[in-house]
């Protein structure tokens, strides 16, 4: 059995809804609760909303991705240190004098500043890294990482690699 509900003027000043139970009786649903159910509707739109607008971010960001570090250009492969200076310039860097060895700054001074780097730390274990290879008369490659595209600039050295040929 389905059902009933009753409306009269009575019910609609007290703002609320009367329905008949199984067994005839009239119920009242106060206005109250139905508010209370209007606003559990807005909050759950607005659950799916939020869920949504996360979910689609989501999304873009795994189809577009964010920077990674930028793919360094090499400098120089294989060369023998010569000298490395502390500074070039009274700047915030270090320089080494490359012998022999393949590149664009083979038998070149390769500068690192301190900004071809992310931070601070990893140019400090470049310099350690060339007086290294200075002092074993290791080899070393040199990479730049600051300059645009397939450019590479003997004055922005960013990573330094010993090896022991």
């Amino acid at each position: 059995m389905g059902k009933k509900f009753v409306r009269n003027s009575k019910n609609s000043q007290m703002g609320g809804v009367k329905r008949l139970n199984s067994v005839g009786r009239k119920n009242h649903i106060p206005k109250i609760q139905l508010i209370k159910d209007l606003q559990m509707l807005k909050n759950f739109k607005a659950l799916i909303s939020a869920t949504l607008t996360i979910v689609f971010a989501l999304a873009v960001f795994l189809t577009v991705g964010v920077n990674s570090a930028k793919a360094a250009g090499i400098l120089v492969s294989g060369a023998k240190v010569g000298i490395v200076q502390n500074t070039s310039s009274n700047g915030d860097n270090f320089a080494i004098k490359l012998l022999g060895g393949t590149g664009a700054c083979a038998n070149q001074f390769i500068l690192f500043p301190a900004t071809g780097v992310s931070n601070r730390s990893i140019n400090d274990r470049g310099l350690t890294i060339a007086l290294t290879a200075l002092a074993q008369e290791l080899s070393v490659d040199a990479y730049d990482y600051i300059s645009p595209g397939n450019i590479t600039d003997c004055a922005k050295g960013g990573q330094i690699s010993v090896t022991n040929p």
